[in-house]
């Protein structure tokens, strides 16, 4: 019996995100006129109730499948066996703790048949409150990020096609942070536009603890600068890190008065953890990472 190839694949990556799964694979079992399509959930060392919270949703979900990828840990290295693993024609790739809105799938699909590689837009009202949204900035609610060498789009909220995806390499294994900037370059570079979906919204969550914040920050800061070194960018230069580092020191001296203030609080942790990150993957980047070796790093 021939199985009749889905036109999308959507790949989560999953490790213990038991909090907020159930409520993405709901939205996903009331996507409205998704076409065909199939999820694959791909487990990376998850050690909480995620595969058994996946496995509840199997009804619902008739083309769940769940796929074991516990040889390396990281996001990238999940997303990568998802998509070897994908039947569909095209990839579509989410995180488990947002939200797609019902028109989701259909939307993606309908920007896959024009375009072979696209981003959704992010809306973050949803899932955020208020005093979250001031502590960081809706990028990509509007178009595309500017990474101010190329556009760039979250990982969550790519498509792409399968068949390109592979021939391209997929994420790198060996950058622990700030892959999806890598790869987004990386495709740009050997010609291959990213296209802004804006009909297909997803509704993004932000970590709401100030550690966390200030956690992800730091990954963030040193995996933009192990990217910004790896493709010679020419955003960067020793003048515009001193700039920066002096703007950054004075914005949180100017804060301490006012850090028994929530807002100010997790503003001050993120923009602190950017910066420590920023100066380790500046001092020691392939610490950090281990990317693959480049062809190309420049922009033609």
């Amino acid at each position: 019996m021939t199985v009749a190839t889905p036109e999308i694949t959507v790949v989560i990556p999953c490790k213990n995100e038991e909090a907020f799964l159930a409520e993405q694979l709901a939205a996903l079992a009331t996507q409205v006129d998704p076409g065909s399509w199939e999820v694959v959930l791909v487990d990376n060392r998850s050690t909480d109730r995620s595969v058994e919270i996946a496995r509840g949703f199997e009804e619902r979900l008739p083309e769940l499948r769940i796929v074991d990828a516990s040889e390396q840990s990281g996001r990238q290295y999940a997303c990568n066996v998802g998509a070897r693993a994908a039947r569909g024609a095209a990839l579509v790739f989410l995180d488990g703790d947002d939200v797609v809105t019902p028109g989701y799938i259909n939307a993606m699909a309908a920007a896959l048949r024009e375009h072979r590689f696209v981003a959704a837009r992010l809306e973050y009202q949803s899932l955020n409150a208020p005093w979250l949204r001031r502590v960081r900035r809706d990028g990509q609610a509007t178009g595309l990020q500017d990474w101010h060498h190329l556009p760039i789009a979250a990982g969550c909220s790519l498509g792409i096609d399968r068949a390109l995806f592979l021939d391209l390499g997929g994420f790198d294994d060996g950058m622990h942070y700030a892959e999806d900037v890598e790869f987004c370059w990386r495709a740009q570079l050997a010609g291959v536009e990213l296209h802004f979906a804006g009909d297909a919204v997803l509704r993004y969550r932000y970590r709401d603890r100030v550690r966390a914040l200030y956690r992800q920050a730091r990954g963030y800061g040193r995996g933009a600068a192990v990217v910004y070194r790896l493709y010679d960018s020419p955003a960067v230069t020793p003048r515009s890190k001193m700039v920066g580092a002096v703007a950054l020191v004075g914005r949180l001296a100017r804060r301490v008065p006012k850090l028994r203030d929530r807002t100010t609080r997790a503003i001050s942790a993120w923009d602190l953890g950017y910066f420590v990150g920023w100066v380790e993957g500046s001092l020691r980047p392939w610490h950090y990472c281990q990317p693959r070796p480049r062809s190309h790093a420049t922009r033609s």
